[in-house]
């Protein structure tokens, strides 16, 4: 018999490692800083700013002295589409009620452009990349613990449970569905990145994550997590066993998710967490229906002040201060939700 080459399965490949630049501590640490704030968000300062914004902005201005000192040509992904977005914007801020507002999210826009740029030029390096990698995995893990403790001994301003939402945690995110879309992302991260390597501290990592996001009662984390379970288990199904199994994981994920729906629609489930006598079950599925309905609203008011404005908008961050100023019920800005 003919032995088959040995095939080198490292990423990336020893022959070719060599070719991607090296990234200097000096430019991967504001990176990894700022990824390990992204909770961060409260307080906020002026122009919507949060204390994730310091390690952002230096993480931006080492990253310009890096290239022009040692002559490295940057990549701007996405500059023509998010360029297009923020000129379009600027142009109906500057022809729309709120010029300031306008102008501001376009500011916010371009700043978000920049840091996107020194995520792609410092992650180009895999060595760097597995660092990001890691700061988010680990970062996460770390504030969810932090928001358990603070459930747990009632310091409910590091929580960040407030009254108008409850019980329901938002930590240093300010909005509890911000929270619950952060830990979410993080437990996939850790999935998706096998970090950490052992098995056991694994899920011990995403034990803490889950339960930090089943804290910010919010259904929409709790659904995404649902649709993210259903994909990680029919993806392991078909890497490992092959075609028919995954045709019958398939199917079974299939019946679940119509018996969930039907369950919804035919059940008082929402009757039973408003009674079970739980804070947190009364806050997050027992008001569905109200989060339902405030969606409602808000569509049918985006839509009034749709129909309001000239062909080229009212400009970005108006939605919030227009419905305000006509005494909306639901004055919300359109991406809130």
């Amino acid at each position: 018999m003919i032995a088959s080459p040995s095939i080198d399965r490292r990423w990336p490949p020893a022959s070719i490692a060599a070719k991607w630049p090296t990234v200097p501590w000096v430019l991967l640490a504001p990176v990894a800083a700022a990824v390990v704030m992204l909770p961060a968000l409260k307080p906020s300062g002026p122009g919507n700013s949060s204390p994730v914004d310091i390690p952002i902005a230096i993480s931006i201005g080492v990253t310009l002295l890096w290239a022009s000192y040692t002559r490295e040509q940057l990549r701007l992904p996405y500059a023509l589409a998010v360029g297009l977005i923020m000129l379009g914007g600027a142009v109906a801020s500057l022809a729309g009620p709120l010029p300031g507002v306008g102008l501001l999210a376009v500011v916010q826009d371009l700043v978000l452009l920049a840091w996107c740029a020194v995520i792609v030029n410092v992650a180009r390096s895999p060595a760097a990349f597995r660092w990001l990698l890691r700061a988010w995995t680990w970062s996460a893990f770390i504030w969810a613990v932090v928001l358990i403790g603070a459930v747990a001994t009632g310091n409910l301003a590091l929580a960040g449970v407030t009254q108008r939402t409850g019980v329901r945690a938002s930590l240093t995110f300010g909005d509890p569905n911000y929270a619950a879309n952060y830990f979410f992302v993080a437990v996939m991260l850790v999935l998706a990145t096998q970090t950490p390597r052992r098995w056991g501290l694994r899920m011990v990592v995403c034990a803490a994550i889950l339960a930090a996001l089943a804290l910010t009662g919010s259904n929409g984390g709790l659904l995404s997590f649902g649709v993210g379970a259903a994909v990680v288990t029919v993806s392991i199904v078909r890497r490992h066993w092959g075609v028919m199994p995954l045709v019958a994981t398939l199917c079974i994920v299939g019946v679940l998710g119509i018996f969930a729906l039907t369950a919804a629609q035919f059940l008082p489930i929402e009757a039973w967490a408003r009674d079970s006598g739980q804070p947190l079950l009364r806050d997050s599925i027992g008001r569905s229906s109200q989060s339902a309905q405030e969606r409602v609203w808000l569509i049918q008011e985006t839509i009034d002040l749709f129909k309001q404005g000239a062909p080229w908008g009212l400009g970005p961050g108006s939605t919030k201060p227009l419905l305000q100023s006509q005494l909306a019920p639901y004055a919300y800005q359109t991406h809130d939700d």
